[in-house]
């Protein structure tokens, strides 16, 4: 969240999306960085949740790309691993 912060903070007005992702292509590092990101985040991420999520049986698997996307894929992921096992256990109950 601090990066994301940060990059809203430094370019105002033109902190959107589209700059955002022209900058993950400044140099070849970062690119294959942002390529990977962006091919997981937004092609693998939002099947895998929804699909995923209802075998789980938990509800309200939209809101992990909007979760990804607002503060970051890790975290997003991270939090959706967690709360599926919790979930698993529940139904195993």
């Amino acid at each position: 969240w601090y990066f994301n912060f940060q990059y809203m903070r430094e370019y105002g007005d033109q902190a959107t999306w589209g700059n955002w992702c022209k900058l993950l292509f400044v140099n070849p590092a970062s690119a294959s960085g942002g390529q990977d990101l962006l091919f997981a985040n937004v092609i693998l991420f939002i099947p895998w949740t929804i699909m995923d999520g209802r075998r789980a049986g938990m509800k309200w698997n939209w809101i992990w790309f909007p979760m990804s996307a607002l503060t970051s894929f890790a975290f997003a992921m991270a939090l959706f691993l967690a709360l599926k096992e919790r979930q698993l256990r529940y139904n195993a109950g």
